[in-house]
């Protein structure tokens, strides 16, 4: 009897293990996933910052576009996403918690290659924030 107890509780602790557990998936710019928003901020230099300087920093861009002024636009995204098999079970949790991202843009003058404008964001479980090039920053739940 005590083996079949003893088995038993196993079994439930293991079950109880892989129920919970569960597997994070990243994606886009590692080079800003553990860079806080203020350390890029610290980086970023309006008027001085060139192309290669952001690339020697945090690789290259996942996107490059043009503004209407020819300006060239950078994107450095980088999302990571935390699933579990609780996740999948119906009524038991609503998925609201299980993301995160962190976006740099910034823009180039088109002759030049500085940097003349930048933002800064993340977004997640339980912060929301945006520092834009002024300083400013504003945000639900700032971490």
């Amino acid at each position: 009897m005590k083996i079949n107890k003893m088995l038993i509780g196993f079994v439930m602790a293991v079950f109880t293990v892989v129920l919970f557990a569960g597997c994070v998936t990243k994606s886009g710019s590692l080079g800003i996933e553990s860079i806080s928003l203020n350390e890029i901020e610290s980086n970023l230099k309006k008027g001085k910052t060139t192309q290669q300087d952001l690339v020697r920093l945090y690789g290259n861009p996942i996107s490059k576009s043009l503004d209407e002024k020819g300006n060239e636009l950078w994107v450095y995204t980088y999302t990571e996403n935390k699933t579990g098999i609780v996740d999948y079970l119906p009524y038991v949790t609503d998925n609201t918690g299980n993301s995160y991202s962190k976006t740099l843009s910034a823009t180039f003058n088109r002759k030049t290659k500085i940097l003349t404008d930048y933002t800064v964001s993340e977004h997640g479980a339980a912060q929301t924030k945006q520092q834009v090039s002024d300083g400013s920053s504003f945000g639900a739940g700032v971490k």
